[in-house]
């Protein structure tokens, strides 16, 4: 299982093995890295919340947050998952940006806890 954390994706690296050589390859590096651990990627998250000021943040935390949800799945842990999949359901569907800070200033330690 490899992970893979950039601006315009996060969770889990979705291409094949291949043969390691490719013709004409344009990333500079390799993005794909050993996966976090559940406890630090709901931290990373739990970060995230404060950039939810606006719908560009907003945007950006539901990203992590689904990409969190395979790390979930991905560990066994379906419950978080299901959490964190009807957190990003809920956040889609509000648009009063102080309502959603407070919201998830109670949410994501009752996530964490269950991670535990």
């Amino acid at each position: 299982m490899r992970w893979v954390d950039v601006k315009s994706y996060i969770g889990l690296d979705r291409r094949g093995g291949g043969s390691g050589f490719r013709i004409f390859d344009r990333r500079g590096r390799a993005t794909g890295g050993a996966p976090p651990s559940l406890a630090t990627a709901l931290r990373q998250l739990r970060l995230r919340c404060l950039d939810t000021q606006d719908a560009e943040g907003l945007s950006a935390f539901c990203v992590r947050a689904l990409g969190v949800m395979q790390l979930a799945e991905a560990y066994g842990k379906v419950d978080v998952a299901l959490r964190l999949t009807a957190l990003v359901e809920d956040l889609n569907q509000r648009t009063d940006y102080e309502a959603i800070v407070e919201m998830l200033e109670q949410v994501m330690p009752e996530i964490e806890a269950a991670a535990a």
